[in-house]
């Protein structure tokens, strides 16, 4: 992340269309899945090899989302060790050539998109006229040749004060995504020329690497079905599933507070699990880190996860005074070794780890991290008491513990990594657990 620390808000915010600002992925997903389907069985005859049929949300997501039409047709076919010549738009269309296909999925999209129409992200919406609100320069980059008459049929013509799509791309010869080129260029039509005080929204993993190796301020991954670690390890600062509860307030104070960002512990991982390799660890999780939707007590992935880190390392869910213990210790009948304590815990198993029993491993949450009440089985706001964590967390760290912090947007914390949510907390336990001493 670039760009002078505590700026109060971007200069400029670009949005991806499909996925961020419309709801036309599913459109996209299925005119590439019946292009290629019907591709793949021409192969299969001809070739004498078993018809495999593209997988409408694993190889949209892999090998198709966000590229350039053409880049897309290359990386799918390459996946499946086949090669097109390249052919060119004046092809027939029943050519088997990357710009046959190409022009074939495009009547496709085109007939799904008048048949269907465009559903649009409110919250989207509302966001973008926000920050225009707010003086912000906002515009739209798109790897679709399509985003004019999406943008027409979803009348959101007058949304974006720039628009960088794929036939813009094509006339002046950018590159395509994951390079940054789109988005700068946009940038560049707003006025703005420091992507550092810029916000970039993009749904795809190639975008969030785009962002990234644009130097984007504030790259926001929008996950819109299970795609939120690829989001998180390719490049995104924050990530969300919707757009409900983020504002011009909240992208502010993502600026302001921007110099307490700490490396991501799931996107930092190459280098965390280097440091936990070889050592012998004792792992304590505050409760309020597992309490969220899909990432509680009660689920049975969380359940699982627990059982096999409990399996390797000593592991204490903390949890302050006696009632909110037995109501945590109640959640967590049926899985086995799990201890559940209070800070004092955590207090002697730093005094051993001077003597070398032990490395500690501590899952903080923030004061002000948002635990909705109820979200978690045996989980009630305020059992794991924040406002005492930062102490913990600095003895922790002055022990040679690592620490790291759950919490939505940058705060300062001597941790040296942090954790956004529940969900990154349990697939980065899912990783703890496989980590050998």
């Amino acid at each position: 992340m670039s760009g002078p620390a505590g700026d109060s808000a971007p200069e400029a915010a670009i949005f991806d269309l499909d996925g961020v600002i419309t709801f036309t992925a599913h459109l996209h997903a299925a005119a590439w899945k019946a292009l290629f389907d019907a591709f793949l069985r021409r192969h299969a005859a001809t070739t004498g090899t078993p018809f495999v049929p593209f997988d409408a949300e694993r190889d949209y997501l892999a090998y198709v989302d966000g590229r350039p039409r053409l880049d897309g047709i290359r990386t799918f076919l390459a996946s499946r060790g086949i090669e097109l010549p390249e052919g060119s738009p004046s092809d027939p269309a029943e050519a088997d050539t990357v710009a046959a296909l190409g022009e074939r999925k495009n009547v496709l999209f085109r007939e799904r998109l008048e048949a269907l129409g465009v559903e649009v992200d409110p919250a989207a919406v509302r966001l973008v006229r926000e920050l225009r609100a707010r003086g912000v320069r906002v515009g739209v980059a798109s790897s679709s040749k399509n985003t004019e008459r999406i943008l027409r049929r979803a009348g959101l013509d007058d949304l974006f004060e720039a628009r960088v799509d794929g036939v813009e791309r094509e006339r002046l010869g950018l590159e395509g995504k994951p390079a940054p080129d789109i988005f700068l260029e946009c940038l560049r039509r707003l006025g703005r020329d420091d992507p550092g005080r810029s916000l970039l929204a993009e749904d795809a993993v190639v975008g969030v690497e785009a962002g990234r190796a644009g130097g984007f301020g504030l790259v926001l991954g929008v996950d819109r079905g299970g795609n939120w670690i690829r989001l998180r390890e390719h490049g995104g600062d924050w990530i969300v599933q919707d757009f409900r509860r983020v504002t011009a307030d909240r992208i502010a104070e993502y600026f302001r507070c921007r110099r307490h960002v700490k490396p991501n512990a799931i996107a930092a991982w190459p280098e965390l699990e280097r440091a936990l390799a070889g050592r012998r660890l004792s792992v304590f999780i505050d409760v309020a880190a597992l309490a969220g939707p899909g990432a509680g007590l009660g689920d049975v992935e969380v359940r699982a996860t627990l059982n096999a880190l409990a399996e390797i390392w000593p592991t204490t869910v903390v949890s302050d005074g006696p009632d909110a213990a037995g109501r945590v210790a109640r959640s967590l009948r049926g899985v086995d070794g799990i201890e559940v304590a209070g800070v004092d815990r955590v207090e002697r198993a730093l005094a051993a780890s001077r003597s070398g029993t032990g490395l500690p491993l501590y899952i903080a949450v923030a004061p002000w991290a948002e635990v909705e009440s109820g979200s978690a089985a045996g989980v009630r706001a305020g059992d794991g008491a924040g406002s005492k964590r930062e102490p913990l967390t600095e003895k922790v760290v002055a022990a040679g513990g690592i620490a790291v912090l759950v919490t939505e947007l940058p705060r300062p914390t001597r941790a040296p990594y942090t954790l956004q949510a529940p969900l990154e907390v349990r697939a980065f336990l899912d990783r703890v657990a496989q980590v050998r001493g």
